[in-house]
């Protein structure tokens, strides 16, 4: 099986992704670690893995379009990221979020 255009594009889109998504875990930690507040910092992987899942199944499938499947993955993913942005946003901006 050799690797089209889309599939590769879908998987490189993925991986810069989940650079962000890991700069924005070690944001959290590193708050976590200083402030001594709770910030859920290991919930941020949810996401990366979630995502993950919906890019491997977009590329599998071999379409522009993703499946039903992997469209709920995305959305659980970028709904769950951003819960844990603004509990990170808040507790940074002492609530004026």
């Amino acid at each position: 099986m050799s690797l089209t255009l889309v599939q590769a594009l879908t998987l490189y889109n993925w991986f810069l992704s989940t650079m962000l998504l890991v700069i924005l875990l070690m944001i959290a930690r590193f708050y976590q670690l200083k402030s001594r507040k709770r910030t859920f910092y290991p919930a941020f992987m949810l996401p990366v893995l979630l995502s993950g899942a919906a890019s491997i199944r977009t590329a599998y499938v071999d379409q522009t379009a993703p499946d039903g499947l992997a469209s709920v993955l995305t959305f659980v993913a970028g709904t769950l990221l951003i819960g844990l942005c603004l509990h990170l946003g808040r507790l940074m901006l002492g609530g004026r979020i």
